[in-house]
Formats: structure tokens, sequence, C-alpha cells
């Protein structure tokens, strides 16, 4: 950003600057062009000489700018050079308008004249400072010895045109003749200068400096041949358009030394420095020059020497050529030890070249043989590729078909689902799934043997592939169950498929008898969203298709939760729809009644998972249904509100998961569990893993899935101090909300090694205290209004839900 300032800053005062200069040279030149009167140009051209090198000056030194670092000595000096060079031309001016105007002295005063030189030898001095860009050694001296020729060229024709006709003038005291002659001669090395600067190559940063500074001094050396010509003759008057010259020449200059200082001035601005060989191509007409002035000169020469010159002319011209001769020899010199150092060079890069060549070429045979060798191993390789792809097509066909049937096994059936349900419901397409169990085959493999029981198996599959949709996937579930999956077909057409599947399957003529097959039907929903459910409803259907005798398609969507339920014995018929009523049915099918069975096969799993825990842990007998009682209990209360929007789902998430919410102490150590006092923090971090173990043990039977969120976050806590995730507030699942309630109810009702039972009034007060720490506190309030009673009879009621357990027996 200070870059950015500084460069702004430098480049609205150079316009500045220029537009100052530019104009005041315009006004000049409008007053020597058009008044007519010689006094007022001669007086415009005296003060102009003096205000405008002063102008100039002052824009060299960058009044505003900022110091230049001593970092870039010698360059550091070069504005100061040019500044100084507008200066000494200012006080030659002075020093020519005081002797002409105010002592009347000649026309032009030695003194002024010396000032006058001073300007030139700063020109000189500012061409050899300039940045250029760095080169080799021995092109530095070419091109010096180039400039040599050059200015020795350019003397003889100064001398015979300028500085010989200047000697031999009678007009002029000695120093005006000899001021006369050293202005060709500065304007020869100012020439030489500019030459050197552009054979060298100039540093880029300062193109539009450069620009400037050349063309200010080819001002200077056009201004010097006309005036040292009009001195001659004797012509040159004060006030001529010739002034203006001088004065625009100090101008160019002058901007030139403002853009220099700002480039310098610059943060982080750096010399260029040399990097191995600079090699600067110069332009043609550069080349070219020194051999065209060398025969050029000569000719001139020839000329003088065949002319009518005067003795001093052809005597210097002479010289010149002397000295012209003596920089050719001295630059041919230069170029036959720089051609022998190249030529040693390259004799160097040659042999190093061959020797290059010989390691390529012993690097060539080695490469082919290894190549040779590639080419085998590529062939190697290709075949062993070859084997592999038919090994892994074997290994495919392993992994992902079922080697009796030959239709998509379990994995495949699994990974197919969920991509299914994923399209499906990003997409929202139907998609049914069904489950298909051979009836009674385990009598007709009894009574047949096993061989005939494969090829009933495989007689079914063959039946599945030939009676399905080429988009459908009929897969071996396992045993004697399959599996089909129909995605973009809904409930009426995916019934109407297995309704021909099974027809096909009743009257295809089997070896030995009839084979008849049971069909559960699921169908995606928003209460059915996920590849567990839509198998556990499927599940459930298939088995409602069993219990109702077989050989029939039940689908899940007509099985109705609130269906009467009468257990045999007779003194219970419950509701299904409510959640008391859904209580009766899980309690009873917990004992496997089959009227209760057939609605909730998976009472069964629970009741299986539950016996192995009282097995382990004899004081957890009957807690598990008595917290299913309490939970459902508390459900219906908040039913009846209309605080929680209990949902068939729901009802089964918390059912199923206030009866396993303690499975996972299967995994803890018996000692911890029957420690008879209060758990050590070793004990405490053992007994809090048991919500992880239980829902890794649930998640291994897909019908018991929905009572994972139970079992996971019935220990969390209202505010984020629970296990085994801290899930906070509304994060944590509503029924395990509700179980945490009931559990907590549950242990202060209940005597503890490390406690007594507490009185239900007191089990409140804690309760108060701490909703909304432990508890919702939003449930609070309906969790009070359950009246006394009904917690004692849920306490005491038979482990079945039949009726009042008697006390007596």
């Amino acid at each position: 950003m200070a870059k950015n300032c500084d460069s702004t800053r430098c480049a609205k005062g150079f316009w500045a600057w220029a537009g100052i200069l530019a104009g005041l040279n315009l006004l000049c030149l409008a007053i020597l062009s058009l008044s007519p009167s010689s006094e007022v140009k001669s007086l415009t051209s005296d003060v102009a000489g003096i205000a405008i090198p002063l102008l100039a000056f002052c824009a060299s030194f960058g009044v505003g700018t900022r110091r230049i670092s001593w970092r870039l000595l010698p360059m550091k000096w070069l504005p100061a050079v040019l500044g100084a060079a507008s200066l000494i031309y200012a006080l030659g001016n002075c020093l020519y308008v005081y002797e002409t105007r105010f002592r009347h002295g000649i026309d032009s005063p030695w003194t002024a004249d010396l000032c006058y030189l001073g300007q030139y030898v700063l020109f000189v001095a500012a061409a050899l400072l300039w940045p250029l860009r760095p080169t080799h050694r021995a092109m530095r001296w070419r091109t010096w010895s180039d400039g040599l020729v050059v200015a020795a060229g350019v003397l003889a024709f100064g001398w015979v045109y300028l500085i010989g006709p200047a000697l031999k003038h009678t007009g002029m005291g000695l120093f005006g003749i000899v001021a006369n002659a050293a202005f060709p001669v500065l304007d020869s090395l100012i020439l030489v200068s500019l030459y050197q600067m552009v054979r060298r190559g100039l540093d880029q940063r300062f193109r539009a400096a450069t620009g400037l500074l050349m063309a200010g001094l080819v001002c200077t050396v056009l201004g010097d041949l006309y005036y040292t010509q009009a001195s001659i003759s004797q012509t040159y008057r004060s006030g001529s358009l010739l002034d203006l010259s001088w004065m625009l020449t100090c101008s160019l200059v002058g901007l030139s030394g403002l853009l220099v200082r700002g480039k310098l001035s610059e943060p982080g601005f750096q010399k260029i420095q040399a990097e191995g060989e600079y090699v600067v191509v110069p332009r043609k007409w550069a080349l070219g020059a020194p051999f065209i002035l060398a025969p050029a000169t000569g000719i001139l020469a020839l000329f003088v020497s065949m002319g009518d010159f005067e003795p001093i002319i052809r005597r210097g011209l002479y010289v010149c050529c002397f000295f012209l001769v003596v920089a050719i020899l001295i630059r041919q010199m230069l170029a036959v030890n720089e051609n022998g150092s190249l030529y040693n060079k390259l004799r160097e890069a040659y042999a190093q070249l061959e020797v290059r060549n010989q390691q390529i070429s012993v690097t060539a045979v080695e490469a082919e043989r290894m190549n040779l060798e590639l080419r085998d191993m590529a062939s190697i390789l290709e075949s062993q590729n070859k084997t592999l792809l038919e090994t892994n097509s074997v290994l495919e066909q392993l992994a992902t078909r079922d080697g009796m049937t030959g239709l998509a096994n379990h994995r495949a059936f699994q990974e197919r689902l969920r991509v299914e349900v994923g399209q499906s419901r990003r997409h929202q397409h139907p998609l049914c799934l069904a489950l298909l169990d051979v009836d009674f085959f385990k009598q007709y493999n009894d009574n047949y043997g096993h061989p005939a029981g494969d090829e009933v198996l495989r007689s079914i599959a063959k039946l599945l592939e030939e009676s399905t949709r080429a988009s459908d996937l009929a897969a071996r579930y396992g045993g004697e169950e399959f599996a089909l999956l129909m995605p973009y077909a809904d409930s009426g057409e995916a019934l109407a498929i297995l309704e021909r599947i099974r027809e096909i399957v009743a009257t295809f003529t089997f070896k030995h008898r009839r084979v008849t097959v049971s069909i559960g039907l699921s169908q995606i929903s928003a209460d059915c969203a996920t590849p567990e459910m839509m198998i556990d409803h499927a599940d459930r259907a298939l088995y409602t298709a069993k219990s109702r005798g077989r050989n029939q398609v039940v689908s899940a969507a007509d099985l109705q939760l609130s269906t009467p339920v009468v257990l045999s014995g007779g003194s219970a018929k419950m509701d299904g729809s409510t959640p008391m009523g859904f209580a009766t049915i899980l309690a009873a099918g917990l004992n496997l009644k089959p009227e209760a069975l057939s609605h909730e096969p998976q009472c069964a799993l629970a009741a299986g998972l539950l016996a192995t825990l009282e097995l382990k842990d004899p004081m957890t007998r009957g807690c598990a249904l008595r917290i299913m009682w309490y939970a459902m209990r508390f459900a219906q209360e908040c039913r009846n509100t209309g605080a929680l929007d209990i949902t068939p789902n729901m009802m089964r998430a918390l059912g199923f998961g206030a009866l396993l919410h303690d499975v996972g102490r299967l995994g803890v150590r018996e000692e911890v569990l029957t420690y008879p006092e209060k758990f050590t923090s070793e004990m405490r971090i053992e007994i809090e893993k048991h919500p992880m173990i239980g829902a890794e043990l649930v998640k291994k039977f897909p019908g018991l899935t929905e009572a994972l969120p139970v079992i996971l976050h019935h220990h969390e806590r209202w505010d984020g101090g629970g296990y085994p995730f801290g899930l906070q507030g509304s994060n944590i699942p509503k029924a395990a909300r509700i179980v945490s309630y009931v559990d907590a109810f549950n242990a202060m009702a209940s005597d503890r090694p490390y406690a007594p039972a507490m009185s239900y009034e007191e089990i409140c007060e804690e309760m108060k205290r701490n909703a909304g720490k432990q508890f919702d506190p939003n449930l609070l309030d309906i969790f009070l209004a359950i009246p006394k009673s009904d917690w004692e009879e849920l306490r005491h009621r038979d482990p079945f839900g039949l009726g009042h357990q008697n006390r007596a027996a």
C-alpha cells in the first residue's frame, strides 16, 4: 500500500512539473516567434534562460519525495548530477546577463562559457552513472572499443567542419576560439556516451527517464552545431529561437532527474545484480555505427587531402584518423582475445559433449536392455492381470451370489437395499420389499432329505427370476427365506406381483409334494423410512401371514396396532393403538402368547434377552417389565394432555426401549453388578459403558432396532451432563426422556444397597429439584399429575397384564 501511494504521489508531481516547464517553454516560443521587438526577445531569452533551468533544478531534486537509500551508490548521485547540470546552466546565464546588460561587456563572456562547458561535463557524468543492465566484462570492453571508434570518427568530422574553422577564425579572442572548439568536442563525448548507453542495454525500469535524457542531450547537440556555425559566421544574437533549444534541454533533463529520483526512492528498490553472463543484443544501427564511421572517415580524409583546405584542418584530420586506426586495432585485438576465449570455451564444451555422448551411448545400450526386460515383465504382468481379472470375477460372484440358488446373497441384498432406499427418498419414487418363507420346509427336509430340499429352493429361485421385472432384485435372505426388492412399484403393483408368485409356486409341480410360500410386504413411507424398518415391517407381515394359516401375502400397511387382542384365558382385551393397550400386548408377548406374537413377534427376542440378563443379575427380575408399564402410563398421560404426539412408531420405540434399556449390563462384570455398596470411580466408568454395549447387542436383531434411541440415551441429562454422548435439551429423543423419568422413579422407589426406598412424596420433591437438570422440565407437571394410586397399581401388576398379582401366592 505504501509503495502504491509513493508511486501515485511521484506521478502527480511529475505531471505538475512537466506542465509548468512545458508552459514556460511554449510561452518563450510564442514571444521569440511573434514579438517584433528584438529587445523584448533578448530580455525574454535572458529571463527564461535563468528561470527555466532553476525550475528544472528544483524538479530534479524532487521536492516532496522520499530520501534515497545509501545502498544505491553511485546511482544515488544521478538526480543531483542532472539537477546540477540545470543549475550550472542557470548560473552561466546569470553571468552572461550580468556581463552583457550591466557591465556592457563582450557578447560571450568567458565566465559564462566556463559554466556552459561545466554543464556538458555533468551530462557526460550522468550518462556514465545511468543505470544499465550488467554485462559480461569482455562485452563491456568491446563496447568501449566501439565507442572509441565512434568518437574518433565523430571527432574527425567535427574537426573538419566545426573545430578547425573555429581555430582558424580570427575574429574571436583566444578563449572564445577555445570555447567554440570545446563545444563540438564535448558534443562528441555526449554522442559517444549515448552510444555506450544504447550498446550496453538500458534498465527498463528507467525507460521514460532515459527517453527524456536522450531527447535533452540530442537538443543540446543540435543546438551546439547551429551555435558553432553562427559563432563562426558571427550571426548569433541573443533572443533567437536557438536559445530555446538549451531551455528545452534543461527542462527535459530536470524531468528525467525527477523520474529517476522517484524510482530510486521507492521502498524495496534494488539494483540489478549480475547473475551469470548477460547477453545484451544491441540494435543493428548501434552495431554498424563503427563500421560505417571508419570508411566514412577514410573518404573524408581523401576528400580533404585532395581539396583546398587549411593545413591545420588537414593535420588535425590526420591525427583523428590516427586515433581511429588505433581504436580499430584495439577493437580487433579485443575481438581476437574474445574469440580465443570463446574458442577455448567451445572446445571445452565439445569435449564435455563428447564425454556426454559416450555416456548417452552406454546409457542407450543399458536402456535397450532394460526395455527388453520391461517388455517381458509387461507380458508377464498382462497375463497375471488377466488371471487376476478372471479370479476377481469369480470372487465377485462368490461374494455377491448365493452358491446354491444363483440369486443375490444376503450381503448383496443389504447393499442394494440401502442404495434403493436412498434413491427413493431422494427422488420420491415408491419402493417395496417382500420377504418370502417356504411353508413347512423343515418337514420337507426331514421327510425327503436335504438334497430334495435344496432342489425346492433352486426351483423357487428360478420361479422368482422368471416372474419378476428386470429392475427387481431377488435374493436368498437366509435358509428357506427369500427377499424381493421392487423399485418404482407401489403397494398395489407389488401385491399383484407377489400374488402371482405365490400362485405360481403353489401350482408348480415339485418332485414329492405341493410346496407353498408365505409372503410379507412393506413399502417405504414416513413411518418406514430406513432399510432396517422396511425389513422389520416386512418381517412382521411375514409372521402374520404364517400365523393366519400360511400360503398368503400380507402387507404391513394392513396391520393395524389398534386391532383388539384377546388373550387366551380370556380376561384381557386391550386396544393396541393406545400406550397401555400396547403395553398389554408386549407383556403377553414376553410370555410367548401366540395371539400377541402374531402382532409383535419381536417379543420372543426381547424375552430371550431379558431372561439372559436376569440369569446374570437376578435383581433385575421384573424390573424391565415394570419400567415398561411405567413408561407406557407416562406416555398415555402425555398423549391425553397433548404434550407429545405418541405415534405407533414412538410407542414401539418406547415399549421395546423400556424393556431393553439395561440389556447392556450383560457386558458388565458380575462383581460390579452385585456390588453391595456405592460404586467406586472405576466401577462407575465400567457401568457407564452399558448403553453402548446394549446398542451393539440390539443392532444384531433388526426387529428390535427401534429400541436403540432409548437404550443409548436414557442416561442423558437435560443439562448435558449425562452419558454416553452428553446430549442436551431437545437433542435427547422423546422416548429416552420418558424412560429417564420412570427409570429414576423406579430406582428411588426401590431399596438400594446404598440407600433405602423413598416415599412417593420424597420422590416428587426430588423430581422437582432435578427438573431442568436431569429431567425434561416440560414433562414434570404431566408426571406429577399421574395419581399415586396408578403407580401403586402398576408396581403390583402381574408380569403379563392379565390381572393383579396374587400377593399371597
